[in-house]
Protein backbone atom coordinates (compact mmCIF):
# COMPACT_ATOMS: atom_id res chain seq x y z
CA UNK A 1 0.00 0.00 0.00
CA UNK A 2 1.20 3.48 -0.92
CA UNK A 3 1.92 5.83 1.77
CA UNK A 4 -1.02 8.28 0.49
CA UNK A 5 -3.34 5.35 -0.10
CA UNK A 6 -3.28 4.65 3.78
CA UNK A 7 -5.31 7.87 4.61
CA UNK A 8 -7.78 7.23 2.28
CA UNK A 9 -7.82 3.92 3.43
CA UNK A 10 -8.63 4.81 7.04
CA UNK A 11 -10.93 7.96 6.33
CA UNK A 12 -13.05 5.30 3.77
CA UNK A 13 -12.38 1.68 5.81
CA UNK A 14 -16.17 0.63 6.28
CA UNK A 15 -15.28 -2.40 9.23
CA UNK A 16 -17.71 -5.20 9.78
CA UNK A 17 -19.57 -5.38 13.13
CA UNK A 18 -19.98 -8.36 14.64
CA UNK A 19 -22.18 -9.34 17.75
CA UNK A 20 -19.23 -9.02 20.42
CA UNK A 21 -16.87 -6.37 18.05
CA UNK A 22 -15.64 -3.03 18.85
CA UNK A 23 -17.40 0.07 19.21
CA UNK A 24 -18.17 0.87 16.00
CA UNK A 25 -17.77 5.14 16.98
CA UNK A 26 -14.97 4.89 18.77
CA UNK A 27 -13.26 2.65 16.03
CA UNK A 28 -14.00 5.35 13.83
CA UNK A 29 -13.10 8.34 16.29
CA UNK A 30 -9.42 6.44 16.56
CA UNK A 31 -8.86 6.10 12.87
CA UNK A 32 -9.96 9.80 12.54
CA UNK A 33 -7.25 10.58 14.87
CA UNK A 34 -4.61 8.31 13.44
CA UNK A 35 -5.64 10.26 10.41
CA UNK A 36 -5.25 13.86 11.56
CA UNK A 37 -1.89 12.56 13.38
CA UNK A 38 -0.83 11.54 10.00
CA UNK A 39 -1.22 14.36 8.05
CA UNK A 40 0.85 16.78 10.62
CA UNK A 41 3.83 14.49 10.40
CA UNK A 42 3.28 14.60 6.41
CA UNK A 43 2.98 18.14 7.23
CA UNK A 44 6.01 18.70 9.51
CA UNK A 45 7.83 16.43 7.22
CA UNK A 46 7.73 18.90 4.10
CA UNK A 47 8.65 21.75 6.53
CA UNK A 48 11.58 20.21 7.65
CA UNK A 49 12.85 19.26 4.11
CA UNK A 50 12.11 23.02 2.84
CA UNK A 51 14.35 24.08 5.96
CA UNK A 52 16.90 21.56 5.05
CA UNK A 53 16.97 23.06 1.63
CA UNK A 54 17.06 26.73 2.64
CA UNK A 55 19.71 25.45 4.80
CA UNK A 56 21.83 23.81 2.60
CA UNK A 57 21.84 26.59 -0.32
CA UNK A 58 22.87 29.59 2.79
CA UNK A 59 25.68 27.18 3.47
CA UNK A 60 26.53 27.06 0.07
CA UNK A 61 26.64 30.47 -0.66
CA UNK A 62 27.88 31.58 2.69
CA UNK A 63 31.19 28.49 1.42
CA UNK A 64 31.25 30.13 -1.95
CA UNK A 65 31.47 33.51 -0.61
CA UNK A 66 34.34 32.59 1.82
CA UNK A 67 35.76 31.13 -0.93
CA UNK A 68 36.18 33.84 -2.81
CA UNK A 69 37.10 36.40 0.04
CA UNK A 70 40.06 34.07 0.47
CA UNK A 71 41.14 34.01 -3.10
CA UNK A 72 41.07 37.74 -3.05
CA UNK A 73 43.73 38.02 -0.18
Amino acid sequence: MAADDILEYLETVDLKTKMRGYDQIQVDEIFDRVSEEIKILREDLKNSVEKERVAEEYLESDCLLYTSDAADE
